[in-house]
């Protein structure tokens, strides 16, 4: 697994990715950071899938990494720190 931030020009910066090996058939992930992008703005947060191939089980086809349907939308700024009123 792995995120992806998508900016609006089309730039996708990708995280590391994450290896999981799943024992049931629910999960849950958590993730401390997401990819840091270049430049400040609107992005579009992704999650990609891969499936690991133990011992030539997958075709290569379903090697290839699949995007997910469900994106969140995500806007990264710099803040302005103001100095604190003192009287």
């Amino acid at each position: 697994m792995r995120f992806a931030l998508k900016a609006e020009s089309g730039l996708e910066t990708m995280s590391e990715v994450f290896r999981h090996r799943v024992t049931a058939s629910r999960f849950r992930v958590r993730t401390v950071g997401l990819p840091y992008p270049p430049v400040f703005g609107h992005y579009t947060l992704l999650v990609d899938f891969r499936m690991a191939r133990v011992a030539g089980d997958l075709p290569p086809q379903e090697e290839q990494w699949q995007r997910q349907t469900a994106t969140w939308p995500i806007a990264l700024f710099e803040m302005e720190t103001r100095p604190r009123v003192t009287h």
